[in-house]
Parts: structure tokens; C-alpha cells; sequence
């Protein structure tokens, strides 16, 4: 890990012998140790950081001093998640939702989708998890990696190919009206892939269809089973929140999937 944050230090500083910094200051990073698992496999996930650091003139002191939050970062993540956006985002899970009312009285639950709940999940999700579960959309990969809502689809062909960079307004927007006051702050990423091998290769419609069928199956079985579960657990449930669900009253049950049209990894 040491060896390769060397390597990439070296080049960066390379890229950058003929630029001066003025009014600032630069500080090297490591860090490492995290890991990322997709299906059968775990990388171990490490990053290089350079980050630039104003000087300013304290008032009192009458001295320069470097400001101790960066102003600008140049990170470098290897073996970064593919979803970025976070745990909500990533596909493979549904969403069973109860109500009393419209207005009261919500609550819900969750049933995954990829693989049969029972003593075997925990084991079946990792060694062979459906297929639907494995896909990832387009707006997985820019999630929390592009705000350019107009021209989604192109972000994504430039982070699928490794060829450019995208841009995720953390302040502002791409589509406002810039003038002289104002301030937009943005976060671009760079994918970094192998040549001429896509990170993500599309789903055929007939594979697609097949996967759906295996998906359909488990999503059965595990609704199912967490109805089960759940009357079983309501019937010894007597805090207030459980007896006012078993109350009579207009119910209405909602079945909402993470499950849309996506890509998986090669």
C-alpha cells in the first residue's frame, strides 16, 4: 500500500515541477486500511491527499498564520466504491410500508433482495447473490459524482470509459447565473480505468429478463417471510406503538422496490 501512495506522490509532484505556490501552503496525506466487497471479492481501499492551506495575517498577532481547514484538496482513492452515493443507493434491498391513516401511524420495513431470508442469508448474500442484486444504474455510479442533471447520460459514458471528469456542485449550480458575487464550490472525479475496458458493461434485455425471474422468486418468498415475522413478533408486542398498530383501522400496504434498469460489472 506505502509503495503505491509513494508512487503516486512522486508523479503528482512531477506533474506540478514547473508551478509555484504563492500565499499558501501544501500538505501530504495517506490513509488506508477500509476495504470494499462486491459479490465474492474484497479490495482494500487506500488514498493519497494534497491539500492546500491559505496563509492569513492575524489581526492581533500581527503575524502569518496557515488557516487549518483546506481550501482546495486533490484526493486520490484506490479501489474507491463503484456507489458512492451511500447504503441507500445500492440495489438489492425493498421496502415493505404499513399505514393507519394517511397521515399517522407510519411505519416500515425492510426485505432484501439478494438472497432467501432464513439461517443460510448471511452465507447466500455474499457466495451467490441474485443477479438483480448485483447491477448497478447509471445513477448509481454519479450519484454524489455529478450534478449535471441535463446531461446525465454523457457523465456517465465519461466515468464508464475513464475519460474526463464530472462535476458535483457542493454549493451552487451548474445551471446558475454566475455573476461577480457569486460562490460555487465543486467536487470533480475522475474515474481511472484500464484502457479500452469499460468499468460497467450494459445488461442484455434477455439476461435482464432472466435475472428479473430469479428476482422474482426471492422477492416471493421473502415478503413472505417477513409478514410471518412480523405478525409473530406484533402478537407479543404490548408497548403502546403495538398496540396502537394492531387497533382495527383503514390499512394500506405499499411495496416499493430499489430494483430499476442497471448495469452490473463485468
Amino acid at each position: 500500500m506505502t509503495k503505491n501512495l509513494i508512487a503516486i506522490e512522486k508523479l503528482e509532484e512531477a506533474s506540478r515541477k514547473d508551478f509555484k505556490l504563492t500565499g499558501c501552503a501544501a500538505r501530504v496525506s495517506f490513509s488506508g486500511g477500509g476495504s470494499t466487497s462486491y459479490g465474492k471479492s474484497t479490495y482494500t481501499s487506500y488514498g493519497y491527499q494534497l491539500g492546500v492551506y491559505a496563509y492569513v495575517c492575524h489581526v492581533k498577532e500581527l503575524t502569518t498564520k496557515i488557516v487549518g481547514e483546506y481550501q482546495t484538496v486533490l484526493r486520490i482513492n484506490i479501489n474507491p466504491d463503484v456507489v458512492f452515493g451511500g447504503n441507500s443507493l445500492r440495489p438489492g434491498t425493498g421496502d415493505l410500508s404499513f399505514s393507519k391513516t394517511a397521515t399517522t401511524l407510519m411505519w416500515s420495513y425492510d426485505f432484501p433482495a439478494d438472497a432467501l431470508l432464513g439461517p443460510n442469508y448471511e452465507s447466500d448474500r455474499i457466495k451467490n447473490p441474485s443477479k438483480v442484486s448485483t447491477y448497478i444504474s447509471e445513477s448509481n455510479l454519479l450519484a454524489g459524482r455529478s450534478s449535471a442533471y441535463k446531461s446525465y447520460h454523457d457523465d456517465f459514458l465519461k466515468l464508464n470509459a475513464g475519460n474526463g471528469y464530472t462535476e458535483n456542485y457542493m454549493r451552487g449550480s451548474l445551471y446558475d447565473k454566475v455573476t461577480e458575487n457569486s460562490y460555487r464550490l465543486i467536487d470533480r472525479r475522475y474515474l481511472i480505468t484500464k484502457p479500452g475496458i469499460p468499468l460497467l458493461i450494459p445488461v442484455s434485455r434477455k439476461q435482464y429478463l432472466q435475472d428479473m425471474l430469479e428476482y422474482f422468486e426471492i422477492e416471493k418468498a421473502n415478503f413472505n417471510y417477513r409478514v410471518d415475522e412480523l405478525l409473530k413478533n406484533s402478537a407479543t408486542n404490548n408497548s403502546d406503538f403495538g398496540i396502537q398498530q394492531k387497533k382495527p383501522g383503514k390499512r394500506t400496504k405499499q411495496h416499493a422496490l430499489n430494483i430499476t434498469k442497471q448495469r452490473r460489472l463485468k
